[in-house]
Formats: C-alpha cells, structure tokens, sequence
C-alpha cells in the first residue's frame, strides 16, 4: 500500500519550453499593456520631440567618448 500517491507528467523539452515562452509572453504583455495606459496622453509631436533629443544628446556623448579615446 503506497501512503503517498503521487502522479508525474514529465514533460518533453518543447512542453517545458512551450510554458517558459507561455510565461514570457504573458509577461510582456503585461508590460506592453502598462506603459501604454502610462503614455496614452502623450501625443506624437512631444514623442517625436523627446526622440529627437534623445538622440541628439547620445550622439553627442558618444561623440565625445570617441574623441576622448583618441587623445
């Protein structure tokens, strides 16, 4: 008589993979469906305006880290 009755389900590596990814895209999901809620209000013009200055000032420090690494 067994006392503890216990039923396994190995799973094949495309199951448990299958779930990792499950998990992976719900989590994504998730996020993806926060920061939209977060910057709906904002319109395209400021988006594009934050874009631009953003890679205004990383062209800029990357600029200077070269000219930097070269004296």
């Amino acid at each position: 008589m067994k006392l503890f009755k216990t039923t396994r389900t190995d799973l094949s590596p495309d199951g448990a993979a299958g779930k990792i990814a499950k998990k992976i895209i719900g989590s994504q999901h998730r996020i993806a469906d926060y920061l939209n809620q977060r910057t709906k209000m904002v319109s395209r013009k400021s988006s594009i305006v934050a874009l631009a200055a953003f890679c205004v000032v990383s062209a800029s420090y990357l600029i200077w880290l070269l000219i930097n690494a070269l004296n």
